[in-house]
């Protein structure tokens, strides 16, 4: 796999680890301080590496993913939308 195909999908690969990280530690009983704080650091992670992808030309990984501008527009738009979510919601992190 070319080192540019994998920063190309680092935009996807990153909260996807780290939703599977954030879901065993809840599972494990880790507070809700420590989750809520990695699910940020997880978006904004995923937001700087969506905006280090060169998008002057579509990727097209195997035939299978395509990764263009308007994706990474998508992705800007659901990466945005949800840390505002998670920031609204940090009432419930700090009642209980």
């Amino acid at each position: 796999m070319n080192l540019d195909i994998f920063k190309a999908l680092l935009p996807v690969i990153l909260p996807s680890f780290a939703g599977l990280v954030i879901l065993l530690l809840g599972a494990l009983r880790v507070s809700r301080q420590i989750l809520f704080t990695l699910s940020l650091l997880a978006l904004l992670c995923g937001g700087v590496a969506l905006f280090q992808i060169d998008t002057s030309l579509p990727w097209v990984i195997h035939h299978f993913i395509l990764i263009d501008r308007f994706g990474c527009f998508i992705m800007a738009i659901l990466y945005a939308t949800t840390f505002i979510i998670l920031l609204l919601n940090k009432q419930l992190v700090d009642g209980s």
